[in-house]
C-alpha cells in the first residue's frame, strides 16, 4: 500500500504560514529554519542539523566559554548517553538557558 502524502496548497498553505509566523511574547518567531552544518568533532567530520536559533545560542555559549564551536560540540558529544548529537545539543542549550534563568531569579530574590 502506497503512503499518501498530504500536500498543503493554496489557501491552506497561507493559513499554515500565518500560524507558524505568529510571535511569542518575547517577540521571537516560532518559525526557525533548520540549517545543516559540518563540524570536526573528535577528529572526524560530522554533520549536525539544528534550527538557526540553536546555532546562534550555541555559538554564544562557545564564545562565552572561550571555546571553538567544534570544541564545545566535542564536549557535548562526549557527555551524551543515547540521544543523537542534534538532540543532545538542543538539550545542552536549553539547560544552559535554564541555569542562567535560575541564577538571575535567585539574584533578583537576593536583591529584593
Amino acid at each position: 500500500m502506497a503512503k499518501r502524502e498530504r500536500r498543503v496548497t493554496g489557501e491552506n498553505r497561507d493559513d499554515a504560514q500565518r500560524q507558524v509566523s505568529k510571535t511569542t511574547a518575547a517577540g521571537d518567531y516560532l518559525r526557525s529554519r533548520v540549517i545543516k552544518r559540518s563540524l570536526v568533532v573528535g577528529g572526524h567530520k560530522t554533520s549536525v542539523s539544528l534550527e538557526e536559533t540553536f546555532w546562534r545560542e550555541l555559538r554564544a555559549i562557545a564564545q562565552a566559554r572561550r571555546l571553538t564551536l567544534s570544541q564545545l560540540v566535542g564536549t557535548i558529544d562526549a557527555a551524551r548517553a543515547h540521544s543523537n548529537l542534534s538532540s543532545a545539543i538542543r538539550v545542552f542549550v536549553f539547560e544552559c538557558h535554564r541555569a542562567r534563568s535560575q541564577a538571575e531569579a535567585k539574584r533578583d530574590d537576593i536583591s529584593r
